[in-house]
């Protein structure tokens, strides 16, 4: 896959939805965007993907 150069933060919550949050020019606004919302309390596994991984979003990073 051709790499697009963006970024994309997903959200995974603890009934196991999986929903594209944002999506971002750079990794480093993804990982701002991530802290932010980790640091808010959520019980949600946040992960970042670069947008040519976006359409099949795993989990596991």
């Amino acid at each position: 896959m051709k790499f697009s150069g963006g970024f994309t933060l997903w959200r995974q919550d603890d009934n196991g939805v999986v929903a594209r949050v944002a999506r971002y020019p750079d990794r480093e606004s993804a990982d701002e965007a991530r802290q932010t919302f980790e640091a808010s309390g959520h019980k949600q596994h946040y992960w970042i993907a670069p947008d040519d991984e976006s359409e099949t979003p795993r989990s596991d990073h």
